[in-house]
């Protein structure tokens, strides 16, 4: 019970990040006209300086306050933040809260050249955290799979119709259509308003849906279809990840516009995390000989929530060159590779249960 208090400590603390980043408009209301120091200085560079710098120290406040909690947690203090009386839970949480906002105050005099070199980094870090909702993707549509399927079995056993049965089986066969329609009108979209990404879109369908296709075969028996079309569509939307980190042209670098879409699916997944039991079940499975997954739970969910952290500064900062591009087109194969293996994985881990 504590550590899924604990996790929506971590969530409160990426919504806090999260409005610090857009509300203070990098620290521009702190600084007198004529200052250079640290963040002061974009009074003499481009609009958008307020918008990066701020994100980045922002953010990277947040990374730090992840990074410490999982060292509290791997030391065998993981229940530092919440205590049993209210009060005293209240007390901690308020302590923990204040520390992003202490960081910051502390990282607007650096200079901004520090933070324009970390925004490389947070590149690869959002490429993780995208990886990691790949993840989670996959874990929720099989677990709604799985409950669709075996409450209306349940309720099938205990009646005479099996109604119920046929109709949770037609309304998955439904939705799942539905985020394969929705997927190819969205990459048709994609490849005329980007004709030099068709490589990217075509090689992405055809791999997703040779994945749909052996998860409804016989073979496949941990197959979904409800998770291939999501997956599906998931990896349509990681193509215009691409689009939009990739340069019209390649020698330049462009400044692109916040969207709130991708951090919203990422609440979303953190939610969801925040509710299921762990992290990637169904890519390795279960065996009664694993370890005890609660030791190293809360270490797991604070470095999930530190990639998160880079995944939202990267949207706020968002600017397009090839880099960043590169790394986004990784991504989409990396995704479809994950999920490949959660499709094969039972006929290689023969000992393990999915």
């Amino acid at each position: 019970m504590v550590r899924k208090r604990l996790h929506w400590l971590l969530v409160w603390l990426q919504a806090v990040a999260l409005f610090l980043a857009l509300s203070t408009e990098g620290g521009k209301p702190f600084c007198h006209p004529g200052q250079t120091l640290g963040i002061c200085d974009c009074e003499h560079q481009d609009s958008t300086c307020w918008r990066d710098q701020g994100a980045y120290r922002v953010e990277f406040a947040a990374l730090l306050t992840y990074m410490i909690l999982a060292v509290l947690a791997a030391i065998g203090l993981e229940s530092f933040s919440l205590g049993l009386r209210p009060v005293v839970a209240a007390v901690h949480v308020l302590a923990v809260t204040l520390v992003i906002p202490i960081f910051c105050s502390l990282f607007f005099p650096l200079p901004n050249q520090l933070f324009t070199a970390y925004s490389y980094f947070i590149v690869l870090g959002a490429a993780i955290s995208r990886l990691l909702q790949v993840v989670l993707w996959i874990d929720f549509s099989y677990d709604l799979n799985d409950k669709l399927f075996g409450h209306a079995r349940d309720v099938h056993r205990r009646t005479i119709s099996g109604a119920l049965h046929k109709g949770a089986k037609a309304g998955i066969v439904v939705t799942s259509l539905l985020l394969v329609a929705g997927s190819v009108a969205a990459s048709v979209h994609l490849c005329v308003r980007r004709p030099g990404l068709t490589w990217l879109v075509c090689c992405a369908m055809i791999l997703s849906l040779a994945c749909l296709l052996v998860s409804i075969t016989d073979w496949c028996e941990h197959g979904s279809l409800l998770c291939s079309s999501v997956v599906m569509i998931y990896v349509v939307y990681l193509c215009y990840d691409a689009d939009k980190a990739l340069p019209v042209d390649h020698d330049m670098q462009s400044q692109r516009d916040f969207t709130p879409v991708g951090v919203i699916l990422l609440f979303g997944t953190l939610i969801y995390y925040g509710v299921c039991y762990g992290l990637g079940t169904h890519l390795t499975g279960s065996s009664e000989h694993d370890p005890d997954r609660n030791a190293c739970d809360l270490i797991v969910r604070c470095l999930v929530h530190a990639a998160a952290s880079c995944y939202i500064c990267a949207g706020l900062a968002t600017r397009a060159d090839m880099y960043r591009g590169v790394i986004c087109i990784g991504v989409v194969f990396a995704a479809l590779v994950l999920y490949g293996w959660t499709l094969v994985a039972p006929k290689f881990l023969t000992d393990r249960s999915f």
